[in-house]
């Protein structure tokens, strides 16, 4: 596991690959797929402490802020 103090997660965007190649970086996430975008709101490990408390690794943090996504 990587020390959260030592390095900092700084999310750009996604690059999709649609049958087989890869599409252009895409950073607003309006633009992707509905797909892509709930895949990356539920596939994380994210948790809810007392209501009112994310934890989890700070770039899935990041990435489920981005797809406007709620615990």
């Amino acid at each position: 596991m990587i020390d959260a103090n030592w390095v900092q997660a700084e999310l750009h965007g996604v690059i999709p690959v649609t049958d087989g190649s890869f599409e252009p970086l895409q950073q607003n996430a309006i633009r992707w797929s509905n797909a892509l975008r709930q895949a990356a709101a539920v596939c994380n490990g994210l948790t809810l402490v007392n209501k009112t408390t994310v934890v989890g690794e700070e770039v899935e943090q990041k990435l489920f802020k981005m797809v406007e996504g709620s615990l």
